[in-house]
Formats: structure tokens, sequence, C-alpha cells
């Protein structure tokens, strides 16, 4: 039961502490009782560091983590719009980076698309795999059935839902994305006139 392990871990973190105070104080040769109270201080510091759900390293990774996500969703989804558009000329991996803000997480992201199998470069150019492909078309479809919704039940004007729209296509999964289906009308397209993939 949770609540026993709360109390479990506080009464281990109390020895810890006096032990470590005891031992701090006998080597300073200080008093026990202030060397106890610093302990207390040490590892309630620790724990901001490192607790692992909440946590200022654990919040960090996760931060990262999920940029990095939003770095590959736009990668793909870009490269499926290219080809949407059936651009002669595909993207270069520097023009795909500095599209998506480049840095280090966007060269981080691209390795990751073309290690995974969903891009590939050949010569100076990106490609999408058939994996690759599938993602991008799931992503492009919670886009634009967004913002149709928007349009269509909340009134919003056209250049009002695109950023909306590009911020939530990256947690709409398969269910939000039928139920999206249920409310508007997918064979009408977008209110851009864009097509909705299937």
């Amino acid at each position: 039961d949770r609540l026993g392990l709360m109390v479990f871990l506080s009464a281990l973190v109390g020895v810890a502490a006096a032990v470590l105070g005891y031992v701090a104080g006998s080597w300073f040769d200080t008093n026990y009782a202030g060397m106890i109270t610093v302990a207390v201080g040490v590892l309630y510091g620790l724990t901001v560091f490192i607790s692992p759900r909440y946590g200022l390293i654990s919040s960090l990774v996760r931060n990262i983590r999920m940029s990095l996500k939003v770095i590959r969703d736009d990668l793909l989804g870009m490269l499926y719009k290219v080809e949407e558009l059936a651009r002669e000329k595909p993207l270069s991996p520097d023009n795909a980076r500095r599209a998506v803000g480049g840095g280090w997480l966007a060269r981080w992201g691209l390795a990751k698309l073309v290690r995974g199998g969903q891009i590939e470069s050949r010569g100076d150019r990106l490609y999408l795999t058939d994996s690759g492909r599938e993602v991008a078309r799931s992503l492009v479809r919670s886009h634009r059935l967004w913002e149709t919704y928007l349009v269509e039940h909340l009134g919003m004007p056209l250049d009002h839902v695109h950023e909306p729209a590009d911020r939530v296509e990256h947690y709409i999964d398969e269910r939000l994305r039928r139920e999206l289906e249920a409310e508007v009308d997918a064979t009408a397209g977008d209110p851009h006139g864009r097509e909705i993939p299937k």
C-alpha cells in the first residue's frame, strides 16, 4: 500500500539523516544535532534533484524526450506535406533541420528517424520510408481533423486554427481520431481545402 511505503521511506530517511549527522558530527568534532539537521537538508536537496517523478533531473529528461518527439513528428509531417505537393526537389537534411528550429535536438531527432528507418537519406535529399509515411499520415490526419473540428464546432476563424492544431497533433491517438472523425465531415477536406488523409 502506498501510504505504508511512504511511512517506511520517511523512517529510512530519518535513520539515514541521524547516522550521517552523527558520523559528520564526530568527523568535524561539532554538535550532533546541528549535523543531523545539515544531513536532513542534504538528503532533501538530493531528493529535489533525483526524485524519479518530480525531481529536476527527471523533469528535464521528460522535457527533452517530449521536445524530441515533437521535432521528430514535425520532420515526418513536413516530409509528408512535401510529398503531397509532389515537389520534384525534396528537402535536404540541412533545410529540414532549419525548418524545425535547428540546433542539437533537430540534428538528434533527424538522426533517430534515419536510424529508426522512418526517413532515408539519398544523396543530399530526405525521403519518407513506408513506415515513416504511415506515422506522418496519422499526424497530418490528426492535425487536419482538429482544424476541421475547431472551425465546425467552435467557430474559430481559419487563420486561428493552425497553431492549436500544430500543438495538439502530437497527443491525438487513434481513439481520439475516430471520435473527431465522427464529429466532422472528413471527406470534405480540412477548412483550408486540403485532403484529410485516410
